[in-house]
């Protein structure tokens, strides 16, 4: 990456593109198939797609996301970086409502250089519901997130070794809804737009919380909220978290997207340990270049000196990727964004990451 501040997009988009539908016709809630799209930046034009398995065979399971379930489909990489990660569903493109099948869930681990073939986990949970996201350190087990049944035992945080099936274990039974999970600064974060006084009690005050002590890998009951986020009222999906600030000990930034209509992404920033907002990054969402469109998903990810910021547009069909520079130093509230690409009709993006 670069060295210093440079108010432009750059490095290498990676999104996922889900579609075209099975049968010739719209997106619908029917699974379909998942591809990555590599798109160098600033053209943001296609130089490599990957094609996720789309039937099982060769040590992987067939892989597919709901064309129209939005709060899935979150794209990361392990932290150590090698890997490309996502959650979906063990069907064939075709499936009817594959989100209330009840065939195994899957996470898929595709090797950033391309090198390797795509692999897969089978989750056993979340049956008749939505798995949405999975974060990992190093592609050798995984913490997953979705939703399902209160008292079920089978939704919210899971952890799961690699390549194990029917061996998952829920991690915080008092939250069965959660929208994503995420690794940083060695500690596991998630998200909620439905906390119930279950969860509450237990400490997950705000829709965005670190969860248990560290890297949990069996049950906890301990969890943390973030001092000055809303306490409701915001439905925040995928998330990203930063240590900027030297003055600041530890994790001090958070880009969280608002799936809430005209919110986009927002950004907060903590001092003397309460997080407070300090911009929006809206203008751009709509396609007249305004801010009354929304987020699906976020990427964000520090290049130099800077942040970028991307998120994938709501349209349900020929959606966008929207992207921004946060510039080190600089109060911007409410930054122009810019289109960096647009999904071919029939298909739409839906994660999002960028590689600097």
């Amino acid at each position: 990456g670069s060295g210093g501040s440079s108010p432009t997009l750059r490095g290498t988009l990676v999104v996922s593109r889900i579609g075209p539908a099975a049968d010739g016709g719209p997106l619908s809630s029917a699974a379909a198939s998942v591809a990555l799209e590599v798109r160098p930046l600033p053209t943001g034009l296609v130089a490599q797609s990957y094609l996720l398995p789309t039937a099982p065979g060769g040590g992987n399971a067939a892989f597919s996301n709901s064309g129209t379930a939005t709060t899935d489909g979150v794209l990361q990489r392990s932290v150590d970086g090698r890997f490309f990660l996502l959650a979906g569903y063990s069907a064939v493109p075709g499936t009817a409502a594959v989100v209330a099948s009840d065939g195994p869930r899957v996470v898929a681990r595709v090797a950033v250089d391309g090198g390797q073939a795509n692999t897969s986990t089978l989750v056993d949970g979340y049956f008749n519901n939505n798995i949405r996201a999975v974060a990992s350190l190093d592609g050798t087990a995984y913490w997953t997130a979705g939703t399902g049944p209160n008292d079920a035992g089978i939704a919210g945080v899971r952890y799961v070794p690699h390549g194990s099936a029917d061996a998952s274990v829920e991690l915080f039974a008092p939250l069965p809804n959660v929208r994503s999970v995420g690794l940083f600064g060695g500690q596991l974060f998630a998200s909620s737009a439905a906390i119930p006084d279950s969860a509450r009690s237990l400490g997950v005050s705000t829709p965005l919380f670190a969860l248990g002590q560290g890297l949990p890998t069996t049950p906890t009951s301990t969890a943390q909220g973030l001092p000055g986020l809303p306490d409701a009222g915001v439905a925040i999906s995928s998330f990203a978290l930063f240590d900027r600030s030297a003055g600041e000990p530890g994790l001090d930034v958070a880009y969280l997207v608002d799936q809430t209509q005209g919110m986009g992404v927002r950004k907060w920033v903590r001092q003397a340990g309460t997080w407070t907002e300090q911009a929006r990054f809206n203008r751009g969402l709509a396609l007249d270049g305004g801010t009354d469109g929304g987020c699906v998903q976020l990427g964000a990810t520090e290049v130099g000196l800077d942040v970028l910021v991307f998120c994938s547009t709501n349209e349900l069909s020929a959606n966008r990727v929207v992207g921004w520079v946060d510039l080190l130093g600089q109060a911007q509230t409410s930054p122009q964004g810019t289109t960096v690409c647009t999904a071919a009709p029939g298909t739409v993006f839906r994660g999002v990451v960028l590689l600097p």
